[in-house]
């Protein structure tokens, strides 16, 4: 097998996105994988480094960069902040950007890029790492160390893995020099030095943006998420009867608190519902990992407008509880500012889930050619309020029973849309060694 060594600031995470997971196994039947990464152990979104290992082929090989690294960061954080007053939030910023721009978050990321590099030489000198065939830099925090290592291991091909990107809005704008995206540039700016550039298609324009900056077309690999294993056969074993329900809709919502996926949204469209329409019989289900600040704006705001027997605040949801969650959901919601072709909604459909979302181009290439047609968009050409309005319209005329009775009819149907994570990998794979052949 040959070598591959994989550079991230992440890890493997512990609730939502599952892509990390997924492409770790999917390279492991092909490749010994080295994985560095200088996350922190602290962060409570990450599996636990030991259950990694568990989870793990043999050959996938973890190494965390020394964490006194991650207690100075802190101590200076805690230093600054004690000079500010602290200020209450009332409001989540729904700009789409990676970083808060500020000296010691990009000192941070800064350190953290020569923290990998100095580890992997320390780890290839030891020999806990072996030479490697191949040098994957797993999103823009990897992408600095994975150039610098290329320069001493010529002949091995280099990777690049993209989840998505933040940069078209600012491009498309103009706006690309702001200073809430220099990491992401400056990252992007060096990818046209990779041999293969995976860019995954969930709305965010990827390809575009790889273009923009210079990526030939032969280099990029563009491909929606696949559909886990795990969730194929949780597919299999999942029943779902209409007539154990009562007429309350329920509404779901399944992501990361963070601003820009509006999750708010959807409380202001229960309050719709409840305080200006009358209509009480529905619920929302909130899950998904959030700081104190995006949690308690959510909280606020449930508050603001007496909606605690409507609407629950679930929390991180662990994945192996995803299939039971969407399939209890009437309705998975995704309003998120930029790009609704999501992990979960991708799941939903494959899951024959009834999906409430925003229409737009990338996720409309993906559901125009479903046969179970069980998708509803609505545009977002005016204000968030009018969205809100027009989907609280489309609810009150909703038959709940026919859309029930609907669903359970084609609940055993397979989705025609969703290649498996099996099958993306397998697709990538095969890009990888065509390049590899001017290397080995």
């Amino acid at each position: 097998m040959k070598n591959m060594i994989v550079f991230t600031t992440l890890f493997v995470n512990r609730v939502g996105n599952q892509s990390m997971s997924e492409t770790i196994k999917g390279y492991s039947k092909y490749y010994n994988i080295y994985i560095i990464t200088s996350s922190s152990q602290d962060e409570a979104y990450y599996v636990d480094f030991n259950n990694a290992r568990k989870n793990f082929p043999k050959n996938v090989y973890f190494f965390r960069t020394p964490q006194f690294f991650h207690l100075i960061i802190r101590f200076l954080f805690k230093l600054v902040k004690r000079n500010k007053n602290s200020e209450i939030v009332t409001k989540l910023d729904t700009t789409l950007i990676n970083l808060n721009y500020s000296f010691w978050n990009l000192m941070s990321f800064k350190l953290s890029y020569l923290l990998q590099i100095i580890y992997s030489l320390y780890l290839l000198s030891i020999r806990k790492i072996k030479s490697p065939d191949l040098i994957c830099a797993y999103e823009i925090g990897g992408v600095t160390a994975s150039v610098f290592l290329k320069h001493i291991f010529k002949k091995a091909v280099l990777i690049a893995k993209m989840q998505g990107t933040v940069l078209y809005g600012y491009i498309n704008s103009g706006n690309v020099n702001s200073k809430s995206i220099s990491l992401d540039v400056e990252a992007y700016m060096k990818l046209k030095e990779f041999d293969v550039i995976t860019m995954t298609n969930d709305g965010t324009f990827g390809d575009i943006v790889l273009d923009f900056f210079k990526v030939k077309k032969e280099q990029q690999i563009f491909l929606t998420n696949g559909i886990s294993k795990f969730m194929i056969e949780s597919k299999n074993k999942l029943v779902y009867s209409p007539f154990k329900k009562d007429l309350t809709i329920k509404l779901t919502t399944i992501s990361r608190l963070i601003g820009w996926k509006r999750v708010y949204l959807t409380i202001e469209l229960i309050n719709e519902f409840v305080n200006n329409r009358n209509y009480d019989n529905i619920f929302l289900n909130i899950y998904g990992f959030g700081n104190e600040t995006e949690k308690n704006v959510l909280i606020n705001l449930i508050d603001k407008y007496d909606l605690n027997e409507f609407v629950k605040l679930n929390g991180s949801v662990e994945y192996q509880k995803v299939p039971d969650i969407l399939n209890e959901a009437d309705f998975l919601i995704s309003l998120y500012k930029s790009t609704n072709v999501t992990n979960p909604l991708l799941e939903a459909v494959y899951l024959n889930v009834p999906i409430i979302s925003i229409e737009d181009v990338n996720l409309l290439s993906i559901i125009n050619n479903d046969n179970n047609r069980n998708t509803f968009l609505f545009k977002e050409d005016e204000s968030e309020m009018k969205l809100i309005n027009d989907i609280a319209d489309f609810i009150s005329k909703v038959n709940i029973n026919k859309i029930r009775s609907k669903r359970e009819e084609i609940f055993r149907n397979e989705s025609n849309l969703i290649m498996s994570w099996e099958e993306r990998v397998e697709l990538e794979i095969n890009k990888i060694n065509e390049i590899s052949k001017q290397y080995f």
